[in-house]
């Protein structure tokens, strides 16, 4: 009889270091193989005297890196176990590290906040003087001059606001569908004929004054008067806004966010986030490469995430490939982008482990370090991976098991990641569920699919965060990105409706890049939707035809998509779908329609009263 000879496994750590520094400190240690085979490595510590080792779970033997993280002083000991077929082995001589008291850190300087920039609103507004008098684009001039003369509003008098980016906007006249005009950016009479693409000239800034009337700035930082010297003329003159300067819109044109101070941690209370303050409900822009750029990047990206509206960003903390971002310069900004988003008044969904196939990192250890800056910092929630199934993580990434015991290990509250389905619960076993909704059909029918990620809450009874819907772009391209700001609002509304938290996805933040123009309106439109609810109530979602629903029926399938309902005790707020008609809503006495808080190419928005 033959026996075949097997070769005894052995391992060893072939580097480790720093071996001394202050608490607390992160040793990184790397194993070697060097003999026989090993399918498990396990990574073990203690300090120096003690008989009894601590364990790191076992990877598997292709993860060679650790990252050891000693947060009190001491002497300690590091010490690596192999495991395979012929065997265990360990390492022979035990590495050793001495951990000092923790030194004072430098003083930070301080991150100021951004300041608050009022952001337009779009949509058809008229704007009447001080005198009463509305302004208007004369057909009947050869030029199509702005005057302020007529005593009633009509098409003439009526102006379409569409965003310019960057807080600026241009006023399309209703009369001949031509851009407004400063010649030369101010000095001049406005005039209403330039047709696309408008420029400088054709941008204005709305300045909120006294008594809700509002202040038009051109770019040279002229005033639009209606006292320029000549009865009914309208020129951008005055250097000052006074009451010349002031006009009623018909409409709120701006709207004003203050970033605040963090409001405590984010807790979980049921299906919603719970801070200091009461419910908080995230309202999240993407920056996910935001960790890949310099500070002062960073910065003006959280501050234009501020100024738009958004209570949060949402940012990835391991390797991205495709922004030459490694695991380990993720770590070293994490706290400093912490700091600066709650200077902000914004809070941070940090996803902790991307590409970690070919990342050369070891997820768990990642995770712990990236866990422990997210509770020191007091403004983060964690998601331990992003889209687990995906072929860029690592085998065991995919298993919901192993992200549950990763994530277990701290006090954030985690979401494991999205699951491939958007209505699958493989990954509800955190303390909230992420879901990236489903691109694969016509837009509305798209943006209904937020109430499945309702259903997703009401099953797992978890708070959901619709993470990454298909993003906004300056051009549609089907099923990757959208356009429509009408589509992002609707779907800014149904995250409110459905008690849904959101994340406004598109180019600009996969790039963690300024936005520009169409991106901007988008962006604005989320987050209108998001707040459009004049209350901070928890609603209960009432389907129509459902007993006990406000709406009993609609012209479902003809000329509306879908409606759905949130009710607080005797007041509800409607969001009608994929309109392209009269709806023919039928109401359920008692309940009436008491305001039409917002009308867009495709969807409304109602408030409706009991009684």
């Amino acid at each position: 009889m033959t026996t075949t000879a097997t070769t005894p496994p052995a391992v060893t750590i072939t580097q480790f270091g720093p071996a001394a520094g202050p608490a607390p400190l992160t040793v990184v240690a790397i194993a070697a193989i060097t003999s026989g085979v090993i399918d498990t490595l396990t990574w073990r510590w203690r300090r120096a005297g003690e008989p009894g080792w601590q364990s790191a779970p076992p990877v598997t033997s292709t993860q060679r890196e650790h990252r050891y993280v000693f947060d009190d002083p001491g002497r300690y000991e590091i010490s690596l176990r192999g495991d395979g077929p012929d065997g265990m082995a360990e390492t022979g001589a035990r590495r050793e590290v001495t951990v000092s008291p923790a030194t004072e850190a430098p003083p930070r300087p301080p991150t100021v906040a951004p300041p608050v920039l009022p952001q337009p609103i779009p949509g058809p507004v008229t704007l009447r003087t001080a005198a009463g008098r509305f302004l208007c684009s004369d057909r009947d001039t050869p030029d199509v001059r702005i005057v302020c003369d007529r005593q009633q509003a009509g098409a003439w008098e009526t102006f379409e606001v569409v965003l310019a980016g960057n807080g600026r906007v241009r006023l399309r006249a209703n009369a001949n569908g031509r851009f407004v005009t400063a010649e030369d950016g101010g000095g001049r009479e406005l005039v209403a004929n330039r047709t696309t693409p408008p420029g400088a000239w054709e941008e204005f800034q709305i300045v909120p004054v006294e008594n809700d009337a509002v202040a038009i700035k051109t770019v040279n930082g002229h005033f639009v008067s209606a006292d320029s010297g000549a009865p009914g003329v309208v020129r951008a003159v005055a250097t000052e806004a006074g009451a010349a300067e002031a006009f009623k819109p018909s409409r709120p044109m701006v709207r004003i966010f203050k970033p605040g101070a963090i409001q405590g941690r984010l807790r979980v209370d049921g299906r919603a986030f719970v801070n200091d303050a009461g419910t908080f409900r995230p309202v999240f822009t993407s920056g996910l490469s935001l960790l890949a750029k310099s500070a002062d990047d960073r910065r003006l990206f959280l501050d234009w995430a501020a100024r738009t509206g958004f209570n949060g960003v949402r940012v990835f903390a391991g390797a991205l490939t495709w922004a030459a971002q490694t695991a380990e310069h993720a770590r070293n900004r994490l706290s400093e982008l912490l700091a600066d988003a709650a200077a902000r008044g914004l809070y941070v969904e940090v996803t902790a482990i991307t590409d970690s196939r070919d990342g050369g990192y070891d997820p768990t250890t990642h995770f712990q370090v990236i866990a422990r800056l997210a509770e020191q910092a007091g403004n983060a929630i964690l998601e331990v991976a992003n889209e687990p199934y995906h072929g860029t993580q690592s085998d065991p990434i995919h298993s919901a098991e192993t992200l549950l015991s990763i994530g277990r290990q701290t006090p954030v509250p985690f979401a494991l990641g999205a699951a491939e389905d958007d209505e699958s619960v493989e990954m509800g076993g955190g303390t909230f569920v992420t879901a990236h909704l489903d691109r694969g059909r016509d837009k509305w029918n798209q943006v209904r699919r937020v109430r499945e990620l309702a259903v997703l809450g009401d099953t797992t009874r978890k708070p959901v965060i619709n993470n990454e819907p298909i993003g906004a772009a300056e051009a549609s391209h089907p099923g990757r990105r959208e356009s429509d700001p009408a589509f992002f609002f609707c779907m800014g509304a149904l995250n409110r409706v459905f008690e849904v938290g959101g994340v406004f996805h598109s180019d600009a933040g996969l790039n963690a890049v300024l936005p520009g123009p169409v991106q901007q309106a988008c962006a604005d439109a989320f987050v209108e939707g998001s707040r459009i609810v004049p209350s901070e109530d928890r609603l209960a979602f009432m389907n129509a035809t459902w007993a006990g629903s406000p709406v009993v029926n609609a012209r479902f399938d003809q000329t509306i998509i879908r409606a759905y309902t949130g009710v607080s005790g005797n007041a509800a707020w409607t969001v009608l779908v994929g309109l392209s008609g009269d709806p023919g809503l039928e109401l359920r006495p008692p309940w009436r329609i008491t305001k039409r808080l917002a009308d867009r190419p495709g969807v409304s928005v109602l408030q409706l009263e009991k009684g």
